[in-house]
């Protein structure tokens, strides 16, 4: 990927100036600092008090590798605190495979963690994190560590990074806490009584502990708000997207909203219309039209080969979650966020192909494994299985990179 991806695996040019914005207004303790908040612009042009917020805790670590390294160093060490973070999400979503799949097979649990990480570091949805980070790697690689924590009976320590995962994307907070207050509210009539508590973490099934455990979720929203409300009654001037922009139905001018097959084309790992530029670039020397076509060709079959797997790993969920009722509790809660996310910020999905996705690079590696995991060949008589396995492992490997060759500068 260093030598032949377009974009390389460093950080594209907009989230080094995001970073060094962000870094520098902690540092000069701008006056929005003391509400947690520091801003994506620059530091020099604070006059109209026109800010684009992000909380300021993201942002520590790289404050305080720059205090130690300095500026210059720090330009060429921060990047890789990022394919840190990528690293260690791909050893917990591992971790996560083998915490399930080890009682469903009789494959070694190292050789699932290879195929394991191998799917989820290639995934395009992966690959962008690494030239622009979103909040929602830390949020996920966090929640996930969390509920492994609580599964492994570390409640105190597990509800602590859970909670930490919540300051990290209070979208994801809000909607998992709307899942967990509607499956408390669900428990409340005697027909669902027995089961629904089930989607509960074990230690968290009771009257009092499961109220809790639904007030976490929503602690994340509230300090957004309040913060928010300190900015514009302090004059602040807030630039983020509104919450009807990002679902697409502000204007009939929001060019990046293009209803529900626009919020779906994640599966593809990429936009179809990224193949599109280089084939119609037929002026060029030395690119004939015969070349052109064949690149349209073979670019369009691989983001259609990815929607496929994508398709075939949804599938492999479904098994999952049919033959794991002791892990409903663990499995169930994400995918369900996510899908609403997705139908409803729609927009927000359109225009950032990637940066949200992540979550659905875990679905599909954990529905992925599963399913091969599944086959009718795969059993302890056929030595071949896991021989097998690895070559369709390898496949989707080579797919993977293949599509993530073509992310574009905006995903």
């Amino acid at each position: 990927m260093i030598r032949s991806s377009p974009l390389g695996i460093s950080w594209l040019p907009f989230q080094q100036t995001r970073v060094n914005f962000s870094v520098d207004h902690i540092l000069s303790n701008s006056p929005f600092i003391k509400y947690g908040i520091t801003s994506w612009t620059d530091p020099a042009d604070l006059s109209s008090k026109a800010i684009y917020s992000v909380q300021a805790h993201e942002y520590l670590h790289y404050v305080f590798l720059k205090s130690i390294v300095g500026d210059i160093a720090f330009q060429e060490i921060a990047p890789y605190v990022d394919r840190f973070v990528i690293l260690f999400l791909t050893i917990v979503v591992s971790e996560m495979a083998i915490h399930i799949f080890r009682y469903k097979t009789f494959i070694p649990a190292n050789l699932i963690a290879v195929w394991t990480s191998l799917i989820f570091i290639s995934l395009p949805f992966s690959y962008r994190m690494l030239l622009g980070m979103w909040q929602d790697v830390y949020c996920l690689l966090f929640l996930l560590l969390g509920f492994l924590l609580i599964s492994k009976n570390k409640i105190i320590v597990g509800t602590s990074v859970l909670f930490y995962a919540t300051l990290w994307q209070y979208h994801w907070s809000f909607l998992l806490g709307i899942f967990y207050l509607f499956i408390r509210l669900c428990f409340l009539f005697p027909y669902t009584k027995n089961n629904s508590i089930n989607l509960f973490p074990p230690s968290f099934r009771t009257y009092k502990s499961s109220l809790f455990f639904v007030f976490i979720f929503f602690i994340s929203p509230l300090i957004s708000l309040l913060q928010k409300l300190l900015l514009e009654f302090n004059g602040y001037t807030i630039t983020n997207s509104d919450f009807l922009y990002r679902v697409g139905i502000d204007s009939s001018t929001n060019i990046h909203h293009g209803g529900i097959l626009a919020a779906l084309q994640f599966l593809g790992g990429n936009r179809i219309s990224l193949c599109l530029p280089s084939s119609l670039n037929l002026h060029l020397p030395n690119f004939s039209i015969l070349q052109g076509n064949i690149f349209l060709f073979n670019c369009l079959l691989s983001i259609l080969s990815m929607a496929f797997i994508s398709l075939l790993s949804i599938f492999g969920y479904n098994l999952l979650l049919r033959s794991s009722k002791e892990f409903l509790w663990l499995l169930i809660p994400l995918p369900f966020a996510f899908i609403n996310f997705v139908f409803i910020f729609q927009q927000a999905m359109a225009a950032h192909l990637h940066g949200h996705s992540i979550f659905f690079a875990l679905f599909f590696t954990l529905g992925l494994v599963y399913l091969f995991l599944s086959l009718p060949f795969v059993h302890r008589s056929n030595p071949l299985s896991p021989v097998l396995i690895s070559i369709f492992i390898s496949a989707v490997t080579f797919t993977n990179i293949k599509v993530s060759y073509l992310t574009g500068i905006n995903g």
